[in-house]
């Protein structure tokens, strides 16, 4: 009987474990690369090659499940060919958008180079793929005629609950306009993308430029949504709070080599209204991490990069902030602050708490007001978190990071990580080093001409010199010391006067000097005083314990020879 029990239990395991196995036969799937070109003719679906593709690419999305792909060739893409500004992009849980290609790319390593900036440090158009906002295709300049752009280009509700395996790689993000007042819409938060409850997908050498909105700009995080970007740029955007950035309830996204420069919060024109955040604004226990990011040239009457309020943490790692206008670069108000590590300020910023490493200057980490590239004598260079490491393919952190800048370029080609978003490229990969110091100080005499060297290793060195910390412009033969001018001085002075006469035919000059060694000109005498008995032209030289001389002012010694007169009369 036991045996009967033991061999049917046994059975029943055995069926058991085989209709599982069929069963995960049965739900297994190849993954499915989507396409999409401005000259497609093919339904969605069925868009799985650049011949078959279409022109739909909310059409494709929504057509994928999580694990497949949609390319997107060049051209611009709207959300909708009408007039509905409600409509947007959304992406969808596990699927990966890819923008940039020429339409005949047969590997995704074939696709051209989609980074956002290039080694210059400026701006360059990732690919060609750009999501547009604006319906009408008439934007102006200084965002004019905005009133018909989509509210949103990418709208991520709360229901699609993405995770960071929902990726958009290599897109211009455009023309949203989050402007509808109405009370309890969304249609005033984040004029690229909204990221509603709980989503944090991925964004990938994405640039998310020329977007308004009353509250982010750029993006808005909304209710635990924290999204991941990774080699992102976002600039020129517009709102009255978050130029670029607004995140909100506990949201907690993390910036890493990305650089979000140029833009503004603005008047909104209500009663006490303002722009607060020129770069990001963080409300209600906000915790966005910037790791290698740049925040520059951005402004608002009320933090020109950053302004968080109530219960907010904002951290900063390896990071610049440099020339941000408005009353204060970082505002930070009931219970928010900045932590940051391993970054360079200029030296108008405060409102961070002082971690190790930080670096205060006056002088531009960058070889030019409008790029985000490292000058060759930059204090960020070899100055990020000596603990900073790269790898290949994620995830990353704080100190795990990937292993190409913004412009792709190799990150840490010296001793440590670099700050900001560009890691500075010596060009045969070796990085300067000064292995001779000029002498610390030197006693000179004015008017001696000095030659300061310093011995470099390294290839193809560049050199900036500085003077008491200010950059020294059309010299390249001296460097920062300490010089000591010391000269002497010395006065000659004649008693009782400089007057050679029968009731006076001797005087004394007195050298007026703190010196080891005097000589006059009259020859012989080396003492501090001279007796003359004789008219002619005195001087002395004097010279210190340096070895520097000066020669005393000309003392003329003349004769009164008059006679005196006299006349003889009588006296009756």
């Amino acid at each position: 009987m036991y045996l009967f029990y033991t061999n049917f239990r046994l059975l029943t395991v055995m069926l058991c474990s085989l209709l599982l196995n069929i069963v995960f036969c049965t739900v297994s799937r190849a993954q499915i690369t989507r396409y999409v070109s401005m000259t497609g003719t093919t339904a969605p679906a069925a868009a799985t090659s650049w011949a078959t593709s279409t022109t739909d690419l909310q059409g494709a999305i929504d057509a994928s499940q999580a694990g497949d792909q949609v390319w997107v060739a060049s051209g611009v893409y709207k959300p909708t060919t009408t007039t509905n500004r409600d409509i947007s992009f959304s992406m969808k849980a596990g699927v990966a958008i890819y923008g940039g290609f020429a339409g005949t790319e047969t590997a995704l390593s074939q696709r051209p180079t989609v980074n956002p900036v290039s080694a210059t440090g400026r701006f360059s158009t990732p690919g060609s793929s750009t999501l547009s906002g604006d319906l009408n295709g008439d934007d102006g300049p200084n965002f004019t005629n905005r009133n018909d752009n989509s509210y949103h280009v990418i709208n991520n509700p709360a229901s699609l609950s993405l995770t960071n395996t929902a990726i958009l790689n290599g897109f211009v993000i455009t023309g949203g306009n989050a402007n509808n007042s109405s009370v309890g819409g969304a249609g005033i938060f984040g004029g690229g993308i909204l990221n509603q409850r709980l989503n944090s997908p991925s964004l990938i050498n994405c640039v998310l430029q020329n977007n308004q909105a009353d509250n982010g700009g750029a993006i808005f995080n909304l209710d635990n949504a924290s999204p991941g970007l990774i080699n992102c740029l976002l600039q020129n955007n517009q709102a009255s709070y978050g130029g670029a950035i607004t995140n909100s309830v506990s949201s907690t996204p993390r910036l890493t080599n990305c650089v979000v420069q140029n833009n503004t919060a603005v008047d909104d024109g209500r009663i006490n209204g303002s722009g607060y955040g020129g770069a990001i604004y963080n409300s209600n226990n906000a915790r966005p991490v910037l790791t290698n990011c740049v925040l520059q040239n951005n402004t608002a009457s009320s933090g020109g990069a950053i302004y968080s309020i109530n219960f907010n943490n904002l951290v900063l790692t390896n990071s610049v902030l440099w020339n941000n206008g408005g009353e204060k670069t970082i505002n930070n108000i009931n219970n928010s602050s900045v932590t940051a590590s391993y970054s360079l300020f200029d030296n108008t910023v405060t409102g961070y708490s002082n971690g190790p490493g930080n670096i205060t200057t006056t002088t531009s980490p960058f070889i030019a007001a409008t790029s985000v590239a490292l000058a060759a004598c930059s204090p960020a260079i070899n100055a990020g978190n000596p603990l900073s490491i790269t790898v290949t393919d994620g995830p990353y952190s704080e100190t795990a990071l990937p292993a190409t800048d913004l412009t792709g370029s190799a990150r840490i080609t010296g001793t440590r990580i670099d700050m900001g978003a560009v890691e500075y490229q010596n060009p045969n990969g070796v990085p300067p080093q000064i292995v001779q110091q000029p002498v610390a100080s030197s006693v000179i005499c004015a008017g001696t001409t000095v030659v300061i060297s310093v011995s470099v290793t390294g290839s193809s060195p560049a050199y900036q010199w500085y003077k008491s910390g200010t950059a020294l412009t059309g010299i390249a033969s001296a460097t920062t010391a300490s010089l000591t001018l010391t000269k002497p001085s010395v006065t000659v002075t004649a008693a009782p006067s400089a007057t050679l006469s029968c009731t006076n035919p001797s005087l004394t000059l007195t050298a007026q000097a703190s010196a080891t060694a005097l000589g006059w000109n009259s020859g012989g005498s080396t003492g501090q005083t001279l007796p003359v008995s004789q008219t002619g032209v005195y001087s002395v030289t004097v010279t210190n314990a340096n070895g520097c001389t000066a020669v005393s002012n000309s003392l003329t010694i003349s004769r009164d020879n008059t006679s005196p007169t006299v006349s003889i009369s009588a006296i009756s």
